[in-house]
């Protein structure tokens, strides 16, 4: 399991797929470390690398940070 899908259940968005979860989820994660990266990672506990791949993945870019 990927470390940040473990934050429990999501509340309020039955219909939404996983990606659309993971994407919303990471960018709230990046804004609240104000677009750092390297500090999103440690706060959704996977590499960096790996951070920036699911990135590419679910499409996001600076203007969503």
């Amino acid at each position: 399991m990927v470390p940040w899908r473990n934050y429990g259940r999501c509340s309020g968005n039955v219909g939404g797929s996983l990606a659309v979860i993971e994407r919303e989820y990471i960018i709230r994660v990046l804004r609240e470390t104000g677009g750092v990266i390297s500090a999103a990672a440690t706060r959704l506990g996977v590499p960096r690398t790996t951070l920036n791949a699911v990135m590419r993945k679910l499409g996001i870019s600076r203007q969503d940070r």
